[in-house]
């Protein structure tokens, strides 16, 4: 597989830190195959892993399993297939009005009262709460988000100019033996032939024996 690295064409406040100009002028090509092999090598390399991605089969996906829902979520999924509309919020507990009856009502009327009145006390405190530290709070976790996303930054580009040092090495070393190298493939392959050669030259003579 080959894998393209696009040099920058836009320059930060920081470019400096993050890329270097030699980088920058060497990393049109980062290719992970050997830089010494054939022009021809790509395409055939590219076409069997087309062939191979062609002929697998896909993965199977789980089996289906039908919903479970609870009594709840069943009569809002029959509300919304009746095409009815939602029905309203109930706010009737924030009320604190008399009760009609005078004679039963007025206890549960007394703690719904209490009841409401906790509650907006702690509405109050925490109002308080959030005028005093906030703010503050809210710009130190900003802060703190600010410092993760500069070291992850940092980390990736640190590791980004590694992978490109060690391409750019790796390709200068294999290009200063190329000859080398292309010397030995065209031994391997004369040697093979020559190997194959030797093995029909055998077949025909036993061949002949066996007549």
């Amino acid at each position: 597989m080959t894998t393209m690295i696009v040099p920058k064409t836009t320059k930060d406040d920081d470019d400096d830190d993050v890329w270097s100009a030699s980088l920058r002028e060497k990393a049109a090509l980062m290719d992970a195959m050997a830089y010494v092999e054939p022009p021809a090598t790509g395409g055939v390399v590219n076409k069997l892993i087309e062939a191979e991605m062609g002929s697998a089969a896909a993965p199977a996906l789980p089996p289906s399993r039908p919903p479970q829902f609870g009594p709840m979520v069943l009569a809002e999924l029959e509300r919304i297939d009746r095409g009815e509309a939602p029905a309203p919020l109930s706010i009737e507990r924030y009320n604190c009005d008399p009760p009609r009856d005078r004679s039963t009502e007025w206890p549960r009327a007394l703690h719904n009262c209490w009841a409401q009145l906790e509650h907006q006390a702690n509405r109050v405190v925490n109002l308080e709460l959030a005028e005093a530290f906030a703010e503050a709070t809210w710009k130190r976790h900003v802060q703190d988000l600010e410092n993760l996303h500069r070291q992850l930054e940092a980390l990736a580009s640190a590791t980004e100019r590694r992978a490109e040092t060690i391409n750019l090495k790796r390709k200068a070393d294999q290009e200063a033996i190329a000859p080398e190298i292309l010397r030995c493939d065209r031994d391997y392959d004369r040697l093979v032939r020559k190997h194959l050669d030797l093995e029909r030259a055998i077949a025909r003579l036993r061949g002949r024996d066996r007549t």
